[in-house]
């Protein structure tokens, strides 16, 4: 047996994998309409108005694909 040439089993995600995110109310129609939206991976616990969905995987890496990631700028020193 040749070891060099051992298959290396590709990892694939089931068609059926759902995610959980948690989004503001008056965004759902947004989200139904495919637009990106602002979430959170984790209950974010004191706002109101916060409800909690289940997407799919495709719809979860595009909405993480848009997400805007705020860059955080260290002061200068003084």
């Amino acid at each position: 047996m040749d070891l060099f040439r051992v298959p290396i089993p590709q990892i694939q995600r089931p068609k059926d994998m759902k995610v959980i995110i948690w989004i503001e109310e008056d965004q759902l129609d947004e989200l139904i309409k495919g637009n990106t939206v602002d979430y959170w991976e984790r209950e974010p616990g004191v706002f109101e108005k916060v409800i909690q969905v289940t997407v799919d995987t495709d719809t979860y890496q595009k909405l993480k694909d848009r997400k805007v990631i705020t860059e955080i700028k260290p002061k200068p020193y003084e």
